[in-house]
């Protein structure tokens, strides 16, 4: 998300989102040898090299507890911060999926969903009596103790969740030569050529029909990382609206971080939008890139506004200049609180005749929405994806809306998500679960919301480290990313985008007037295990090994998928189905029938195959398309 291009030349600064933070006080020498010596075989975590924090409802105080010998209580991930605290600890470990949460030493976090070691013991509370760096009033564990904090399972607010109605699944039991599931009126049927048969989980899950009449018109953003365009020119931006208009999206958020390279890159590309016309552009300013601790950093983000404002390329909302953020929670701009985004950016822009639509992103809780002044709206992020092992669902979309009190509310969609940086580097290495069509799934709970929100932002047209991305792969890859990029071009989702977003905008889905089956799968196995230097992402374990499928058909049809030497037939209504198999090693395909003719092939050859011995993790999904 806050991803700059890395060492793209000597020249060019690492982006402030990137940065470590500044180092922890180190304990006294006697001390610290206890601590980190080699007689227990521990050692510091790596510096947190980003600022996102949300509080998620659900979480209580545990107690003092013991730090185990030899090995760390919490394994799950770890990092230091001054910014530490335990709120801000507890959502570093919530947002990857972690039920507990330690604050240790004062600087320290630690994420776990059980305990390690022989530790875990309790203490007297005031045992743990080290002040949090970030929060000093606050206490932080001390040497081998941890403030303890864990998640209450019955609030929900990890696991479980429901299935969407709209989005049922079906499994049906093992047969040695044929299985059938009829489901809604539609049949899968399950062939092998191999010795054994899979599960046939195959199943056709309709669009839902109905769609809710919107109060103003509707738009459809996607996240831009400028960022990643550093080796851009005209051309590449050009492209991009090109591509990004043909699948019915208005503009792009451009993220902009703290290089000035790439404000320059953003001015190019309002400049190529004007040309075009109807293709509009707005400001996400990154706050985890970009410094809000003073009040010249907050006349910087002022000027830059001022600068694109007057652009015929602008996106306006409601007569106003449209600004956005990732991030910004704690930014003071020198003020003390972030009252100072009102006071330091908001205000000035309208003494200089820019009145703004300030949307930001901001990870805090909810239900302070209602009194933050300085904020029009909420662009809510982390809907885009289930955050944890369970299935999308809406809870967050109701509890924005509740807490904005009234507000814009702007929703988030987005395809896939797996990151996988190592510890020397960004140290973000976790996915969320994608499955069961999750892009399709998003779209349908986006479009129930139609009367409520009226704009919607696809993360991301261009977000490679995160696999997020929708568009095709251009410009400059986050350093060591094209591990899991390359080859893994997501452009063939671009049918999926226009069905659903023409919908959304329009009131009514789209005829579907051209066969085509649109097919996405993992590269290996979500358990399996190989020799990577970085590890296992966070999360491998919430993803199922299946070839996901969306087919369009012009009328009632028999799709097939096959993975490796096996094949399962649905019967499909017209329009848009979406059909998965259980995934087999060696590549895949589909077919589209009708009438005892084939009218769809595809077959994804040497471009793709599904192995169960990797040499390295990839969790990215291969995305083809006939």
């Amino acid at each position: 998300m806050a991803l700059a291009a890395l060492f793209i030349s000597a020249s060019i600064s690492v982006s402030g989102a990137l940065a470590a933070p500044a180092p922890a006080a180190q304990p006294q020498p006697a001390l610290r040898e206890r601590y980190y010596g080699d007689i227990f075989g521990l050692s510091p975590p790596p510096p947190l090299l980003e600022r996102r924090a949300v509080l998620p409802a659900g979480w209580n105080y545990d107690g003092c507890v013991t730090e185990s010998n030899g090995v760390r209580l919490l394994q799950g991930f770890g990092f230091s911060s001054p910014s530490n605290s335990p709120s801000f600890c507890i959502a570093e470990c919530a947002r990857r999926g972690f039920s507990i949460a330690g604050t240790e030493y004062g600087g320290e976090c630690y994420c776990a969903n059980a305990l390690t070691g022989d530790g875990g013991r309790k203490a007297p509370d005031d045992v743990c009596s080290m002040a949090c760096q970030g929060e000093p009033g606050t206490k932080c564990g001390a040497a081998w103790y941890l403030s303890l904090y864990k998640l209450n399972p019955s609030t929900g607010g990890s696991g479980g969740g429901q299935v969407p109605s709209n989005c049922p699944t079906t499994s049906s039991p093992s047969s040695t030569t044929k299985a059938t599931t009829t489901t809604t009126a539609t049949t899968a049927t399950t062939k092998s050529t191999t010795a054994s048969n899979p599960t046939a989980t195959g199943v056709v899950v309709p669009v839902p029909p109905n769609v809710p009449a919107a109060t103003e018109q509707p738009l459809v953003w996607a996240h831009h990382m400028v960022g990643n365009t550093y080796s851009y020119a005209n051309s590449d931006w050009q492209a991009d609206i090109n591509a990004a208009a043909s699948q019915a999206i208005d503009g792009f958020a451009l993220n902009i971080g703290i290089e000035g390279w790439q404000t320059d890159q953003a001015a190019v590309a309002y400049r190529v939008a004007e040309a075009r016309g109807s293709f509009k552009m707005f400001l996400s300013l990154d706050m985890t890139s970009l410094p809000c601790g003073s009040a010249a950093d907050a006349n910087r983000l002022v000027n830059l506004v001022r600068q694109l404002a007057s652009s015929p390329a602008q996106a306006m909302y409601r007569g106003k200049v449209l600004v956005s953020t990732f991030a910004g929670s704690d930014c003071t701009f020198g003020t003390g609180t972030n009252a100072g985004w009102q006071t330091m950016f908001v205000d000035p822009l309208v003494r200089a005749g820019v009145k703004i639509f300030f949307i930001p992103s901001v990870f805090m809780n909810p239900a302070d929405f209602s009194k933050l002044t300085w904020m029009d709206g909420e662009l809510n992020w982390n809907s885009a994806w289930p955050v944890g092992n369970k299935e999308i669902d809406t809870a967050t979309d109701v509890a924005y809306r509740a807490g904005l009190g009234g507000k814009t509310y702007m929703t988030a969609v987005s395809p896939f998500f797996f990151t996988h940086f190592g510890v020397n580097s960004w140290n973000k290495n976790w996915i969320y679960r994608s499955d069961n069509w999750l892009y399709c799934t998003r779209w349908e709970q986006i479009i129930a919301q139609r009367g409520v929100s009226t704009m919607t932002e696809i993360l991301t047209w261009n977000d490679y480290g995160e696999s997020s991305y929708i568009g095709p792969i251009r410009g400059s890859l986050p350093a060591t990313s094209e591990r899991w990029v390359n080859g893994f071009d997501h452009s063939a989702l671009a049918p999926i985008t226009k069905y659903y977003a023409t919908a959304y905008k329009t009131g009514s889905y789209p005829r579907v007037d051209k066969d085509q089956i649109i097919l996405w799968a993992r590269p290996h196995a979500a358990r399996a295990q190989a020799p990577d230097p970085v590890g296992r992402p966070t999360g491998y374990d919430w993803t199922d090994d299946n070839l996901y499928a969306v087919v369009f058909a012009t009328a009632p049809s028999v799709a097939t998928l096959t993975s490796g030497g096996n094949s399962m037939s649905f019967s499909v209504p017209a329009g848009l189905s979406k059909i998965k198999m259980p995934l087999a090693p060696g590549t895949i395909g589909g077919t589209i029938e009708r009438g005892g003719q084939r009218v769809v092939t595809f077959s994804a050859g040497a471009q793709y195959s599904f192995t169960t011995t990797p040499t390295a993790y990839n969790y990215n999904y291969w995305v083809g398309s006939s």
